[in-house]
């Protein structure tokens, strides 16, 4: 309001006769319209916006959570859909999917995409190459979700799944979760850069997290000023505003992640669990513990 009151002070002193007659007026309204719009783009470029590679109802109820809480852009855009070219580079963008536990999907409304494919889905839908900030609300996308030689067998029978027959289908689905079950020697999921010392993994021999396969692939298409946050724990599809009675403290809406499978392993979630009770380690604001978070550039 300071800048508009300038701006009409300023021009009733250089159009002294701006009231005189309706044209006149007309001229110092269209000036001032003119100014207003060009002072609220901006803003509205800026604003954060949610996107999905295909929404049903459970993306549509989660999606509008985020809307809600985080004050993003109120369109919900989904993947095969233009997203305006009226949002600027520094609009952030919230990429909503699930994850998987042992494969490096997207996955959601029963549909996986890698990758490779989530970025073409973007860039076909018209994403800036000059888009500056990503966030993944994507479970585990920070972590290693499998070896890359186990990977690599659920991926054929993934691979062979989309033209098999039902009768074939069974069999592949008993294939895989006898793979699967074999699978003992690799921690799920697995925090990337910092493994158990008492259970070494040779990193080497792991699957990228899929939020490291989609920088990687951004940066083929054109992508270069981004930096992209991911979890390295489940995010949780509620991010409005807790109450914790354990003493009585309010959480604000945000982000939240899931830690209650961390309780017995890392004494600062034990510690926020037991002060707070309730779910609090289950619904924990992940600005609380930005050790579970990892910044891809």
């Amino acid at each position: 309001m300071t800048a508009l009151r300038k701006a009409m002070h300023d021009y009733k002193r250089k159009n002294v006769r701006w009231f005189s007659d309706a044209r006149n007026r007309l001229k110092a309204f269209s000036t001032l319209s003119f100014y207003i719009s060009s002072l609220a783009e901006p803003v509205a470029s800026k604003q954060a916006f949610i996107w999905c590679p295909k929404i049903d109802d459970e993306m549509r109820l989660c999606g509008g959570n985020f809307i809600s809480n985080l004050h993003l852009s109120a369109t919900f855009f989904e993947g095969g859909k233009e997203i305006p070219d009226n949002f600027s580079p520094n609009a952030k963008l919230y990429i909503l999917a699930h994850g998987h536990e042992r494969m490096p999907f997207f996955t959601c409304a029963n549909t996986k995409w890698t990758a490779r494919e989530i970025t073409e889905m973007l860039v076909k839908d018209g994403l800036s190459t000059e888009i500056r900030e990503i966030e993944l609300l994507v479970c585990h996308a920070g972590n290693s979700v499998n070896s890359i030689e186990e990977a690599d067998k659920l991926l054929v029978l993934a691979a062979s799944m989309k033209t098999a027959s039902e009768s074939e289908k069974v069999r592949l689905r008993t294939e895989y979760a006898r793979i699967n079950a074999l699978n003992t020697a690799v921690p799920k999921p697995l925090h990337f850069e910092n493994t158990d010392p008492q259970n070494p993994v040779d990193l080497e021999k792991m699957l990228l997290p899929l939020a490291a396969q989609l920088s990687g692939a951004l940066k083929e298409y054109g992508f270069s000023n981004f930096r992209m946050k991911s979890y390295k724990a489940p995010v949780s599809q509620d991010s409005s505003e807790k109450t914790h009675l354990g003493n009585n403290s309010v959480s604000p809406a945000g982000v939240r992640i899931d830690l209650e499978s961390q309780i017995n392993k890392d004494a600062k979630v034990k510690q926020y669990q037991r002060e707070r009770g309730g779910a609090a380690s289950k619904y924990a604001r992940a600005s609380d513990f930005p050790e579970y978070s990892v910044i891809w550039q």
